[in-house]
């Protein structure tokens, strides 16, 4: 495995036969991933096309879940880097723009927690999985609650959405 290290990323994603270049694929991204968790990233289109070329080639299903993890963190990672001003817009505007783009936020964060949960071995460092908690709960999270109570201000309601506290009362049984 030590000999195919020093391989470019592009020879190696063209390599079926051996797991070890999985492995070394893998290791790679998470040290990637793992540099990327500041405000600036580099584009990552490369390695998504990458490991999504790996899905047809004969150790996928042994690293399925690994890959998908992957592929889940590179997309939290570029949403972070789509909104890295923040969310500050006033109440109506925050809640289309969760209902229609931020909630994917919350999806990629779930597929990466279901797939890095199903990854078997320590190819999936932990240091990741708690860069990527950390992404999600401190970032995504804080700054989104954050901006959701600013912007709600005493009232807490929001005109033409129903407000959760008289759903009972409004919503037939």
């Amino acid at each position: 495995m030590d000999k195919l290290l020093p391989l470019a990323t592009d020879i190696l994603c063209e390599v079926a036969s051996f797991e070890d270049v999985d492995k070394v694929l893998i290791r790679a991204c998470v040290k990637i991933l793992r540099s990327q968790m500041g405000e600036q990233i580099q584009d990552l289109t490369p390695w998504k096309t990458w490991l999504q070329a790996r899905r047809t080639l004969i150790w996928f299903p042994t690293y399925e879940a690994i890959y998908q993890a992957l592929l889940s963190a590179i997309t939290l990672l570029e949403l972070k880097q789509q909104y890295r001003e923040g969310f500050y817009h006033p109440a109506p505007v925050l809640f289309k723009a969760y209902t229609s783009e931020l909630y994917q936020f919350d999806l990629a964060y779930r597929h990466f927690i279901v797939a890095s949960d199903a990854a078997q071995g320590d190819i999936l460092k932990r240091e990741l999985i708690d860069d990527i908690e950390n992404l999600y709960t401190q970032w995504f999270l804080d700054g989104l609650g954050g901006a959701w109570s600013d912007s709600l201000g005493e009232k807490w309601e929001l005109a033409g959405v129903s407000c959760q506290t008289r759903f009972y009362r409004e919503c037939p049984s």
